[in-house]
Order: structure tokens, then C-alpha cells, then sequence
């Protein structure tokens, strides 16, 4: 085998050690649905607050009521 074919890995800067830096696979994928599904929750709180009732009021035809037996 060619000792240039397998490279160690890379070792991640010090600075990465935010939310991701021990998440691995599945559980990154958790943790982003979850951010994911907080924040649109968040989004439609904030944003669909309740509007106040308004009276609903327009005319409508009726027909006559002289052919009404």
C-alpha cells in the first residue's frame, strides 16, 4: 500500500466547539429538525397572532315574494 492513500484526519480547529462540535450523524439530524421545527413554531406565534373580529355585512339579492304562494 501507498503511504499517501490513507491521511489522518484533519484536527478541528479550537475555535469549532459550538453546538455541533460532539454531534455525530443522526444526532446532528436531530438536533437540526429540532431548531428547525422550534423556530418555524416560533415564526407562526410571533406572526399569526389573532386578529380582532370585524363584522362581516354586505347586501344580498332576494327575489321577490310575489310569486311565493
Amino acid at each position: 500500500m501507498h503511504e499517501g492513500l490513507f491521511k489522518p484526519a484533519k484536527p478541528r480547529s479550537p475555535a469549532f466547539t459550538g453546538l455541533f462540535a460532539s454531534a455525530n450523524g443522526p444526532r446532528r439530524l436531530v438536533v437540526l429538525a429540532s431548531v428547525a421545527i422550534t423556530l418555524a413554531l416560533l415564526l407562526a406565534w410571533f406572526d399569526g397572532g389573532e386578529e380582532p373580529i370585524r363584522a362581516i355585512a354586505q347586501p344580498v339579492a332576494l327575489p321577490d315574494a310575489k310569486g311565493a304562494p
